[in-house]
């Protein structure tokens, strides 16, 4: 099959040599010839897409310079242009290259090998770059979902290297953050990973997740791309059913909340993440502090602590966002309930306390402490 060479060109001893420089490969170029840039524009118009390559002079009857090759861009987005010109303008030749002309000849010299060389390199450069935007615009569109996460996930360093906005928000993730997570990073502490967690092309499982929050978030796959982008990479598209799982999480954590947090034989103290606002308390707590639960509620947690207290309980609560608290951070305080001073072993860790992340502290009486595991998140 020939490729269609249009020439644009008003010099009938140019369009010969151009021809003559060809003809040694006639049965793969046929040529066109326009002598005007109107006489190109009616031939491209009437066959948008037979041509495969455009032959360009840069003194036309009908324009010129920049202005020509302005106009052919605009009229011939995917096809190649070459431009051949005897005249010798540097700067003008990087100008036209910068403006998207593919190559940029000067017919001084022009010979065969260097003209059809030409041709064949750029319309398979052209056509190459039409591939890459044509995949960039599904790119776009995929990641245009303004409800379903999109991740893009490298299937041999498992491995995610990119995502879209509606994922960020739901998991509440940096793109930096999540740039080079693993799906185990963002999977259920407590729970174990096994390998079919991870990313893979199975629409009929559901894969539960954990934000940075600690809330739980149920997914399912709604698309899977593999070799996206012409790399080793997947685009995974996901769909948010945790609403449908919803019940079933609560009930999991009121049992949870009941055995280890209620029915705890530790006085214990859930406190909002930042504020140190009491959210709850449970009776052992009550009991410890000498206060029942309505005095007790909303009433700050430093308001229990001497002021050199509040610094040491900022700072550690200062490590623990900072993720340098894992399994929770142990130090000696006191507490003055009007009679005498309580010393007591105060443990602070992160939970996930009604769709929030939040803090639990723990209150050993010192000298007495209660035998119990401790416990870092009672529902994660």
């Amino acid at each position: 099959m020939k490729l269609e060479v249009l020439v644009i060109e008003d010099n009938l001893g140019d369009i010969e040599l151009i021809k003559v420089y060809l003809e040694n490969d006639t049965k793969q170029f046929q040529l066109t010839v326009a002598h005007t840039f109107a006489e190109a524009k009616t031939l491209i118009e009437q066959k948008p897409e037979f041509f495969n390559v455009i032959l360009l002079d840069l003194s036309l009857p009908d324009g010129s310079g920049k202005l020509i090759i302005d106009n052919i861009l605009k009229l011939t987005p995917t096809i190649p242009v070459i431009i051949l010109t005897g005249l010798k303008d540097q700067k003008l030749s990087i100008t036209a290259l910068n403006m998207g002309i593919s190559d940029y000849l000067f017919k001084d010299e022009l010979n065969s090998l260097l003209l059809g060389k030409s041709i064949i390199h750029n319309i398979e450069r052209k056509k190459l770059i039409n591939d890459l935007k044509a995949t960039e615009e599904k790119y776009k569109q995929y990641f245009s979902h303004k409800d379903s996460p999109v991740f893009v996930w490298d299937n041999e360093k498992e491995k995610i290297i990119d995502c879209n906005p509606a994922a960020l928000e739901l998991y509440g993730y940096t793109l930096s953050e999540f740039y080079q997570m693993s799906v185990k990073e963002i999977h259920p502490l407590g729970e174990n990973f096994q390998e079919e967690d991870n990313f893979s092309n199975d629409s009929t499982r559901v894969l539960k997740h954990k934000t940075k929050s600690g809330k739980h978030v149920y997914m399912t796959l709604a698309g899977y791309l593999r070799n996206y982008n012409g790399a080793n990479t997947s685009l995974i598209i996901l769909n948010d059913v945790t609403e449908f799982y919803e019940e079933e999480d609560s009930a999991e954590d009121n049992y949870f909340f009941s055995k280890l947090f209620v029915d705890s034989s530790i006085p214990k103290i859930i406190l909002e993440w930042d504020s140190f606002r009491i959210l709850e308390a449970n009776n052992k707590a009550l009991s410890f502090l000498n206060l029942d639960q309505e005095s007790l509620r909303n009433k700050s947690f430093l308001n229990t602590l001497s002021f050199k207290q509040q610094n040491l309980f900022k700072v550690n609560y200062s490590m623990l966002k900072q993720g340098m608290l894992n399994d929770g951070l142990t130090e000696i305080f006191s507490y003055n309930n009007g009679d005498e001073a309580s010393f007591y072993k105060l443990t602070i860790t992160d939970i996930h306390y009604k769709n929030r992340k939040n803090i639990l502290i723990e209150l050993n009486p010192y000298g007495n402490i209660v035998q119990e595991k401790q416990i870092s998140r009672f529902v994660n």
